[in-house]
């Protein structure tokens, strides 16, 4: 991402990395008449991938978060203030409080054991939908077309997939 230039506003542009587009299309090696379109896929995939490594929120904090609005709104609803409120304000009060508590309850958080990245489920599923679009059905293999076409979209050599690739592959049997 770079600065957009605009003094005034803190905003970054993304921009698709020219190496990952060159990469996928050389291992893709799609037919030339939808050569274009596959380069459309791979960008698209980029830029979803790159919106889930932005949006990282750890489903614990995420359940404290809505606790605490809950416990909040439970608090107006415990308070004289809701004496001076109109009906209908206490009832969308009580109405988000227990939204907010059913929620939270609804989330599920697992103990012990690492979060799973959005981002590198997305990175799989996209070289899998691009593979199965413009080559062929991949195969779950270790360093296969599969593996290395989600390893160049997720942008990490070192980034461990092969588990994200079989939950995934697993799935897609039934």
């Amino acid at each position: 991402m770079r600065d957009s230039g605009n003094q005034g506003l803190p905003v970054k542009i993304w921009v698709p990395s020219e190496q990952q587009i060159k990469a996928a299309l050389e291992l893709i090696q799609p037919a030339p008449k939808v050569r274009a379109l596959c380069r459309i896929a791979i960008i698209q995939a980029l830029e979803r991938i790159e919106w889930a490594k932005l949006w990282v929120y750890a489903p614990g904090a995420v359940k404290r978060k809505l606790n605490n609005y809950a416990k909040k709104l439970r608090a107006i609803d415990d308070s004289e203030i809701r004496h001076y409120l109109t009906k209908s304000v206490v009832d969308e009060v009580t109405r988000l409080r227990k939204w907010f508590a059913q929620t939270a309850d609804k989330l599920e958080v697992r103990h012990g054991s690492k979060q799973k990245s959005k981002a590198k489920r997305i990175a799989v599923e996209f070289a899998y939908a691009i593979l199965a679009s413009f080559r062929k059905t991949p195969s779950l293999t270790y360093r296969g077309i599969w593996h290395k076409l989600a390893l160049i979209l997720y942008g990490g050599k070192a980034a461990d997939l092969f588990d994200y690739m079989r939950e995934s592959y697993r799935l897609r049997k039934f």
